[in-house]
């Protein structure tokens, strides 16, 4: 990212740009990009990008390196932004907590789609089971990587 705080931005509103810095970081003035923590630095890129007010956000690890904090941060400005109307798309290897705020999972396994599951799927099977819908989103990744296994949802 270099020395620059901020680089040119094309069709940004600059207001909107300030508040959501702010919001997910606090006052950068005078503060240098190079200088920010890892979380950050992935802070202020989400912020840069969600300024634009864009109709499809494709997030891939959001929340990697960020603290618990900055998590729900992140995961409740997508959910504002789906419910604004965007089309919020997350790759991730963390699964938890996405059966909160996540409509449909496709799992991948090399490259190959191989389940596509809703979340009422997820939570009828979860309260089935007597379990969370993130043990039913993990067992579902597990069961998608074991070779020659039919992986549906339903």
């Amino acid at each position: 990212m270099g020395g620059a705080v901020i680089g040119k931005l094309m069709r940004v509103n600059a207001t909107l740009l300030g508040r959501e810095v702010e919001r997910f970081i606090g006052p950068l003035k005078g503060r240098r990009v190079d200088g920010l923590s890892r979380g950050q630095r992935l802070q202020l890129a989400l912020a840069t990008e969600l300024s634009g007010e864009p109709v499809l956000i494709a997030a891939d690890e959001p929340w990697s390196g960020l603290d618990p904090v900055a998590r729900e941060m992140v995961l409740a400005r997508l959910v504002g932004e789906a419910e604004r109307g965007a089309a919020v798309l997350i790759s991730s290897h963390d699964l938890q907590g996405l059966a909160e705020i996540a409509a449909w999972f496709l799992f991948l396994h090399r490259g190959t789609i191989r389940a596509r599951c809703d979340r009422d799927w997820v939570r009828e099977r979860a309260s089935y089971e007597g379990t969370t819908a993130d043990r039913v989103l993990l067992e579902k990744y597990k069961e998608i990587t074991r070779e020659g296994e039919e992986a549906s949802c339903g």
